[in-house]
């Protein structure tokens, strides 16, 4: 848990730098090592919204609105030699070369990339759940998902269609980890069979992934919000 968080201050602080650099089209004005380091943080800032599609459409990039992220032991391998990939490649900078707010950005980098590759080699995806959420709490996405437009709204159902597929990946994460006895701290895992509970309903309107479709705009046409209220009832139930 410790190493979590560590990683998710670190990533806010990579974050921040990442939109205070350069433009890929200014690094022309800057050193060769300075435009080298911003060309691998534009890449892995990309690759890194790819990987977790969710964020990314919270932070309002929808080219991946209809996908969950890939858990599967492939995908999470790839992931990793990307990682070791990026933290190689911002080693073969030269660090002298670099001006005193660049060095910053590289060590927040450094140290980020780090962690990440260190937290692979410890397993810690075979916990993919904790009562601060996993799957059992997803219908929270599409309460934080901007919900304006039909494209939204289709998007979402479409992504509500791949979560079978999501939550067998995060089962079989789960029973590995049970098989190299890498689980949470029971107090950790007492609020989830809660959790877990509020999705049991009779009815797919009962449902909490059913809260969008309960407030659909109302510039929406009739035909289209029969169609997307028929869409949800099916997907969800």
């Amino acid at each position: 848990m410790a190493i979590s968080r560590q990683n998710t201050l670190s990533m806010l602080l990579v974050s921040l730098s990442i939109a205070s650099l350069p433009v890929v089209a200014d690094v022309s004005s800057v050193s060769p090592s300075v435009a080298k380091m911003h060309t691998i943080f534009n890449d892995q800032w990309a690759r890194e919204l790819q990987e977790n599609p969710v964020r990314a459409s919270y932070l309002g990039d929808r080219r991946y609105n209809r996908q969950w992220q890939d858990l599967s032991a492939a995908a999470r391998a790839t992931s990793h030699e990307g990682d070791v990939k990026a933290l190689s490649d911002l080693q073969g900078i030269d660090y002298e070369l670099l001006g005193e707010e660049e060095r910053i950005n590289y060590e927040l980098f450094e140290r980020q990339y780090r962690d990440r590759i260190e937290a692979y080699q410890f397993e810690s995806d075979l916990m993919p759940i904790s009562q601060r959420g996993g799957i059992q709490t997803l219908d929270e996405t599409g309460n934080r998902l901007r919900m304006k437009t039909v494209a939204d709204y289709d998007d979402w159902i479409a992504r509500l269609n791949q979560i079978d597929s999501y939550m067998d990946q995060t089962i079989n994460l789960m029973k590995e980890g049970m098989a190299k006895g890498i689980v949470p701290p029971k107090i950790i895992m007492q609020r989830v069979p809660a959790q877990i509970k509020k999705q049991l309903v009779s009815t797919p309107e009962q449902s909490l992934f059913y809260k969008p479709f309960a407030n659909i705009p109302d510039h929406f046409t009739p035909v289209e919000k029969k169609r997307i209220t028929s869409a949800a009832r099916e997907v969800i139930s």
